[in-house]
């Protein structure tokens, strides 16, 4: 996947957090993901992406400390354990990222559609991605702990 197609991940993942949530993130050295088509981590948003010619995914994965810091930022609250408000901010923060690699998309010509993000618990479950689709994992990072970004995007068939 070249970085044409990677950076708007990258650049909306950053800019969502720090600007909604107050969070500081860095980036780690992107990665292939050999597991794609499993979650990342203990709360995941999934959404699937299509455009003329392209179909891929991206899901965020995140761990409880940083999910939470993110969250509790975003809505100025101080949950502690993962809560129906919470798998909703994860919705909503997979949401605005999409939004985000849309509009940088679009205005590359791809023209995007999204779906409904989908929620999902657990590290390690398996969740449907396009086949034969390559998969790169982003690392960031938080004083509260990494999370990761997969995106998941080829040619149509």
């Amino acid at each position: 996947m070249d970085s044409e197609i990677l950076n708007p991940f990258i650049s909306s993942t950053i800019n969502t957090i720090t600007t909604m949530a107050g969070v500081r993130v860095s980036m780690g050295k992107p990665y292939a993901r050999k597991d794609a088509g499993k979650t990342l981590g203990e709360v995941n948003g999934i959404m699937k992406l299509k455009s003329r010619g392209y179909v891929g995914s991206m899901m965020i994965g995140f761990q409880k400390g940083p999910l939470m810091a993110i969250v509790n930022g975003m809505l100025g609250e101080e949950y502690d354990e993962i809560n129906d408000e919470i798998l909703d901010s994860v919705g909503e923060i997979t949401n605005i990222i999409a939004g985000g690699v849309k509009q940088i998309m679009n205005q590359k010509g791809f023209s995007f559609d999204m779906q409904l993000p989908k929620i999902i618990q657990g590290k390690n479950v398996a969740v449907d991605v396009p086949k034969n689709t390559p998969s790169i994992g982003v690392p960031f990072t938080t004083e509260h702990g990494p999370f990761v970004v997969e995106a998941c995007l080829r040619e149509e068939l």
